[in-house]
């Protein structure tokens, strides 16, 4: 992410490559980004796992408490 918000030009340029998209389709995406505080670190967080894990888990009849 940080290259990308560093070198939106090249960004656009490789990714237009990947995607098999116009350079201008690409670099107009990446304009309407989120912003890099969006985006993780990498870091994970156990309690954030945990509440994905339940939803995950609502309509199971097998985890319904009765």
């Amino acid at each position: 992410m940080d290259f990308t918000v560093r070198n939106p030009k090249r960004a656009a340029e490789i990714f237009a490559t990947v995607a098999d998209m116009s350079r201008a389709e690409t670099l107009t995406t990446l304009h309407h980004e989120q912003s890099p505080d969006y985006f993780s670190r990498g870091r994970l967080d156990p309690e954030a796992r945990r509440l994905v894990i339940k939803g995950t888990r609502i309509g199971d009849p097998s985890v319904l408490v009765t």
